[in-house]
């Protein structure tokens, strides 16, 4: 049993709150000024319709300026806001952590000017005297309203800090949640942030041929074996593109989403403007995914840590989203190389 703070109250927070109840342990779920009807709404009916679940009277909602209550005695604390999110929210949380304290993250991406993926923010953003705290990526294909429904799942844990990888693990487990732990924080970062982009390639090929099966594994296939390049030349494992961070969590993306959803209107023949405007302009995190994950491997290249042109499915993703080029002239010419 550990006391546990998770800070965010979106859908995936919620769920990982929910689970952890579960598992007996104190949780407080905190939300952000943005969640705050969320949480009146969780503290007046005790349920999450979004996840169509009920919570378990061991959760303690909190609003944004209830932030030291919710902080108070926490072994655990677990980042699930957004990933611009993530800098400040470590700043303003660090008033109220210890050296004892271990923090997860299950937020993804990539720093546009940086690079720096969001645990290294969160590393970076700690005061001097909390540098040693670990951090822990928690990957893995996770959809937030199977895990609050119990629907079998596995993760994987990833920190330098491998003792503290193991305890979230032993945090976690439960009759239908296993997990997997590993030092490899760098690829497992690597991949839950830029495998939202292949998620689109992935939804191009849905629209350019609906319920085929050929092109949609081989996109899958390659598209693992470009996350392994830009892990390995980011001195990371192979395997951990290849395993649940990797190709798991690219399956499950892939299933469903925006990401499908924009890849499957390019792929119908929808321009990039097209496609935006039909889904209203929402925020498409694979969009953005593709943009910084072709700035990774631009730098990378001129490191000679990798070739850019062995990425042949970023570069024609990138072309599609940022150069205007039709998604399904894009797939013919990756075909034909």
């Amino acid at each position: 049993m550990e006391n546990i703070t998770v800070l965010g109250a979106g859908v995936m927070g919620t769920a990982l709150a929910i689970h952890l109840a579960r598992q007996k342990n104190n949780v407080r779920l905190w939300g952000t000024q943005w969640d705050k009807a969320a949480i009146e709404c969780y503290r007046a009916t005790g349920k999450c319709d979004k996840l169509k679940v009920e919570f378990p009277s061991n959760v303690e909602f909190f609003l944004s300026e209830e932030l030291s209550k919710a902080m108070e005695g926490a072994k655990i604390v677990i980042m699930a806001v957004t990933s611009d999110g993530i800098r400040g929210i470590t700043r303003t949380i660090s008033p109220y952590i210890s050296k004892n304290t271990i923090i997860a993250n299950i937020a993804k991406g990539i720093e546009e000017d940086s690079l720096m993926t969001m645990s290294e923010i969160i590393e970076d953003s700690l005061p001097e005297q909390y540098k040693n705290i670990p951090v822990v990526k928690i990957g893995g294909p996770l959809r937030a309203i199977e895990v609050a429904n119990e629907v079998f799942s596995e993760a994987i844990f990833a920190s330098k800090n491998i003792e503290a990888a193991r305890v979230l693990q032993r945090t976690f487990q439960g009759p239908y949640f296993k997990s997997d732990v590993t030092n490899d924080i760098i690829g497992v970062e690597i991949c839950a942030a830029i495998k939202n982009s292949y998620a689109i390639v992935m939804g191009i090929c849905e629209g350019m041929y609906e319920n085929m099966d050929n092109p949609k594994a081989a996109i899958i296939a390659r598209s693992c074996m470009e996350l392994a390049s830009l892990v390995v030349a980011k001195e990371g494992k192979t395997e951990t593109a290849l395993g649940l961070a990797g190709v798991g969590d690219l399956y499950v993306t892939s299933q469903g989403g925006r990401n499908r959803t924009l890849g499957k209107l390019l792929g119908q023949g929808k321009s990039m403007k097209e496609a935006l405007e039909e889904m209203k302009n929402q925020t498409i995190e694979g969009y953005f995914a593709a943009k910084v994950g072709y700035k990774l491997a631009k730098a990378l290249d001129e490191q000679r840590k990798l070739k850019l042109n062995d990425l042949s499915l970023l570069l024609e993703l990138y072309k599609v989203l940022y150069e205007d080029k039709p998604a399904v002239k894009a797939l013919k010419d990756y075909w034909s190389n």
